[in-house]
């Protein structure tokens, strides 16, 4: 899986939560409200978890780049 496939896929659940979370709140039904914030934090554990170096694992951020700042190792 790519960087940008990863990326992606942290986003739409980070964004996919938030719509659940407020639809859930809007409509007053509190089982969507946490579902939707639980979506929330599976995207952030994700984040943090696929969105890393392949040379030496360190995180790579919000805006990566082309290259690790840590070792330098080029971002496929």
């Amino acid at each position: 899986m790519s960087l940008l496939e990863k990326s992606l896929l942290v986003a739409s659940a980070l964004f996919g939560g938030i719509a659940l979370a407020l639809l859930g709140v809007k409509m007053d039904w509190i089982q969507a409200a946490g579902l939707g914030f639980a979506v929330m934090i599976v995207g952030t554990v994700l984040n943090f978890r696929l969105l890393r170096c392949l040379g030496c694992g360190a995180w790579l951020g919000r805006y990566p780049g082309e290259y690790c700042c840590d070792c330098g190792a080029k971002i496929p």
